[in-house]
């Protein structure tokens, strides 16, 4: 009955966006599909799957993204347009703008949302964060090399596109969609999968003598029209203009618009207003060969592990905080500060056939546990990466490989090991056993679905062994409590939302029946649940940290902000696009954001022993040290921060086998003192600069 309607409407067409609407209106008063800014944008086209995703993440991803869904033929605006707007610079190394818009033949169809979809599916275009704005070719936050002297040490400065300062909403009256490039077709290589993408949508009535060349747009050459084919330009087919933004041009001109009228709110809202100041400051970008699947960081030494889809594990020494002695006797300032820090690679290897998905150092730190999707935990020493232990991860009940989700050391005896079945294996580490035929001591399933996370509870006041012996597990829509002895204690009510990440945190104000401890609960929906600990039936109170229209970011991952770092009870949450938001429990609100990629989720979040936070996310893991305040930054601060050395990963390629479980260490771990003359970067190494 529904579709019999649907099919004879007309009007019902239109006002679902799926049949071009014949009204002539202005183009500011186009209307966007209100689907695409309460659902797609946020839920499907930015939502960043992890490659590791479990089974229901992916069913649930399917079903959404099958072939006939009716949102694919849905319209980006109506009445559309006929045009597409492509804005690039000149040249890789300018900030020189050009704008030239193309036009979509009518009788071909009209641009349609499955059309842009398959696209991103391509990974060749990519959605930035206004609705219908994609970026394609180079990612936005690339490194750009700008100088390359050998006393430089190939410097490597951290710019802001150049297409950061373009007015998206002025150029989204004329389009229905905008594409940001840099850089000419002979530049770039993959520019040619661009314009063969765009051209296999069917969209243009382009004649074959053009061949497909973007160039035939003049995207390299300003201010001159090459009309290799004089009867298409004059066919009046496409509609062609270049703009040009010469960015010190650009923002006078908008500025002086905006003293002469307060009144142009659009101007104003493309012009946005710095942040506020924030709590943590970039210290340094490590980039890495493969996307990042986890990280951990070490209880007791600022050593920080990264596990990889290809497999590797790869093991950092970030420099100390504590204050060097020179020559004289005379002490010096923190060596991450003053610019003469290094992080360093203890060791890298390929410890896993399939991806790294998990890693986890012991108590103590002296151990650090990796499992992949090979089926194999491994326990290897810290310090150098070389294998003391294998454990076989049980199969799932038709014989594959049950590949895990956690990996977590309860204390110097127990390993705890989650499971994609909703398994939860506890293995008794002072039992001997063989190699790759330990059997887990316990095995339980607190949960329907995969377990997300799992946060040890502190131990009791009557405990002697002073180690945590519960502890709390979110998978599905569930939070689930268990003991090491008694098994799963209790289970949560439904809460009809996917729970992700999970902390602890105590020490706050004690009221009525509140003790003062809780668990924080990341949501998928942007929403952080408290939960107080012993009353684990349903949760306590509710913080909005991502408020959107049709849902929220995910709640990636949680940390405790240390206390030494004098914030008050604090909590970072690392978020599906990318940010880093800190919320200061007592207020029960939002403080302060970072950055930490644009378009990848944060995967792991944590602080070092000396307060650093480490974020990790894609291809990079950044180090953050607390924000200095403006009054006290010198110019070097203020100008931006510096990262010396090259791609620590690219160096240890002969690395690369399967066999790995005996490597030795490259070099030895750098001592902590250093000369004032020591610590110029290079290979393996990534410094501290310009940081004071």
């Amino acid at each position: 009955m529904w579709h019999r309607a649907f099919r004879d409407s007309s009007a019902l067409q239109e006002a679902l966006f799926f049949k071009p609407s014949e009204k002539r209106v202005d183009p500011e008063e186009r209307r966007i599909n209100p689907f695409v800014q309460s659902n797609l944008w946020r839920g499907l086209f930015r939502k960043k799957v992890k490659k590791h995703s479990r089974a229901h993440v992916r069913r649930k991803r399917e079903a959404y993204l099958r072939r006939e869904a009716s949102w694919r033929r849905m319209l980006l605006k109506q009445p559309p347009s006929n045009n597409i707007t492509i804005v690039g610079s000149l040249y890789l190394g300018t900030r020189n703008l050009i704008s030239s818009q193309l036009a979509l033949n009518p009788h071909r169809d009209w641009c349609r949302l499955g059309d842009l979809y398959s696209g991103i599916e391509k990974e060749i275009i990519f959605p930035a964060r206004d609705p219908f704005v994609f970026l394609c070719v180079v990612h936005p936050l690339s490194e750009y090399p700008v100088s390359f002297e050998p006393e430089n040490n190939f410097r490597i400065f951290k710019k802001r596109p150049p297409w950061s300062t373009v007015p998206i909403s002025k150029l989204l009256i004329d389009c229905d969609v905008v594409f940001f490039h840099r850089g000419t077709p002979f530049k770039l290589s993959t520019w040619v999968e661009f314009e063969d993408w765009l051209w296999s949508l069917g969209k243009f009535d382009l004649e074959p003598t053009l061949g497909g060349d973007l160039d035939n747009w003049c995207f390299g050459f300003p201010g001159r029209l090459r009309r290799s084919d004089s009867k298409y330009f004059d066919s009046g087919v496409a509609a062609y203009s270049h703009i040009f933004f010469d960015d010190l041009t650009f923002h006078r001109r908008i500025r002086a618009q905006v003293s002469q009228s307060q009144s142009d709110r659009e101007v104003k809202k493309d012009l946005e207003l710095p942040p506020p100041p924030a709590m943590f400051d970039t210290v340094c970008t490590l980039p890495l060969s493969a996307d990042l699947f986890s990280q951990a960081i070490h209880p007791r030494e600022p050593i920080v592990s990264v596990g990889l889809s290809t497999g590797h594990v790869q093991t950092f020494r970030l420099p100390s905080e504590e204050s060097d002695t020179d020559d004289d006797g005379a002490e010096s300032t923190s060596s991450s500060r003053n610019g003469k820090g290094h992080i360093d690679t203890m060791w890298r290897t390929r410890r896993h056939k399939g991806s790294c998905r998990c890693l986890g150092f012991g108590v103590d730190g002296e151990m650090l546990y990796s499992a992949g999707t090979d089926g194999l935990v491994k326990a290897a020493k810290a310090e150098t990466g070389v294998v003391e232990n294998k454990i076989a991860i049980p199969p799932a009940k038709d014989g594959s490989v049950d590949a895990p989700t956690i990996v977590h050391a309860l204390s110097p005896q127990t390993l705890l090991l989650a499971t994609d079945s909703s398994a939860l294996h506890l293995y008794d580490l002072r039992i001997p056993f063989s190699p790759v035929s330990a059997r887990p001591q316990q095995s339980h399933h607190p949960h329907d679905d995969y377990i997300s996370s799992l946060t040890p509870l502190p131990p009791s006041d009557t405990s002697t062994s002073g180690f945590s012996k519960q502890w709390v597990t979110t998978g599905g829509t569930t939070l689930a409590v268990t003991d090491l002895r008694r098994g799963v204690l209790v289970r949560s009510e439904d809460q009809e939302e996917e729970l992700v990440s999970s902390v602890y945190i105590g020490g706050l104000r004690a009221s009525g029946t509140s003790r003062g401890e809780k668990v924080l609960v990341g949501g998928s929906s942007g929403v952080l649940t408290l939960w107080e600990k012993g009353a684990w039936d349903d949760q306590d109170e509710r913080i909005y940290v991502q408020r959107e229209a049709g849902g929220g970011e995910s709640l990636e991952t949680l940390a405790v902000v240390p206390d030494e770092l004098g914030k008050g009870k604090m909590i970072a949450v690392g978020l599906g696009s990318g940010g880093v938001k800190f919320v200061r429990m007592g207020m029960n609100k939002v403080v302060s954001e970072v950055m930490h990629d644009e378009t990848e989720g944060v995967i792991g979040l944590g602080f070092d022993v000396e307060g650093r936070m480490v974020s990790g996310g894609g291809q990079v893991v950044k180090v953050w040290h607390e924000a200095v305040d403006s009054d006290g930054m010198d110019g070097d601060m203020a100008g931006g921060k510096r990262m010396f050395g090259g791609d620590s990963d690219d160096s240890d390629d002969g690395d690369d086998s399967d066999d790995s479980d005996r490597e030795s260490p490259k070099a030895a771990p750098p001592q902590r003192k250093r000369k004032k003359n020591k610590g110029k970067g290079g290979q393996d190494i990534m410094a501290f600069a310009d940081i004071d």
